[in-house]
């Protein structure tokens, strides 16, 4: 595996390198912004900051979500797919390599972007941090199920068929983490059994009663789907390649 590990690594350089210039642009252009502030009342200068924020905010999740599909699509659509799966790599290893490579992308992107808003004054916390976490275990299971829709269009069924299934199961993963975290919510310190926070299943900490709590239900639920869709990828793919 760290063979491919690092033949995949290498492959993505090009696309590392042109986002960290991307980021620096961003970077340059903030800094701009607030040398000329410094020197001028009569510029909007938060306005200007703002939209930069949103851009930064835009481009992460445009990039990320480009670089997971292109990952997965070149080993199974490309001729590319004719050396990596000759190589002697097993579904799990090849399947864990691609998502060491997709969270190494994810943890650059996030140092980047914690630098661009360190410069308008926007600082990492503790939540923040457990914030990013959660979000590296959605980003790791969207990574899954575009996989999982990616074996299912090459190997199983026709693509129409593959997109409908995809999206029943995308919208019974997150309907099943709306209901558990409707109606048992286990914080760090309590257990909530009704929770008023309809969009609890999508955030790591919960407000409750003034109050920040940490959202252990959805950790644990969304982990425990990340295992089953990594389960699930493995068995088709070793299936359908006949990987050892």
């Amino acid at each position: 595996m760290r063979k491919y590990l690092k033949y995949d690594a290498k492959s993505n350089m090009k696309f590392f390198i042109s986002t960290i210039a991307s980021f620096v642009i961003l970077l340059i252009s903030m800094m701009s912004i607030k040398t000329i502030g410094a020197f001028s009342r009569t510029l909007e200068i938060n306005s200007a900051i703002n939209s930069i924020e949103i851009i930064v905010v835009v481009v992460f999740i445009l990039t990320i979500s480009y670089f997971i599909i292109n990952s997965f699509y070149k080993d199974l659509y490309t001729n590319r797919s004719i050396l990596t799966f000759s190589l002697p790599i097993s579904a799990r290893e090849f399947i864990l390599a691609k998502l060491i490579v997709i969270n190494i992308f994810y943890w650059l992107l996030v140092f980047l972007s914690v630098f661009l808003f360190y410069i308008v004054g926007t600082y990492l916390n503790t939540k923040i941090l457990l914030s990013l976490v959660f979000i590296m275990i959605l980003i790791n299971i969207s990574a899954l199920l575009v996989f999982l829709y990616m074996q299912m269009d090459r190997y199983l069924f026709k693509r129409k068929i593959s997109v409908f299934l995809i999206f029943i199961i995308t919208a019974a993963i997150f309907a099943l983490a709306f209901f558990i975290n409707k109606n048992f919510l286990l914080l760090h310190n309590k257990i909530i059994l009704k929770n008023y926070n309809y969009m609890a299943f999508v955030y790591s900490y919960i407000k409750y009663k003034g109050e920040s709590y940490i959202n252990l239900t959805g950790f644990i639920y969304y982990i425990l789907i990340f295992l089953g869709l990594f389960w699930i990828n493995t068995k088709i793919l070793k299936k359908d390649l006949d990987l050892s």
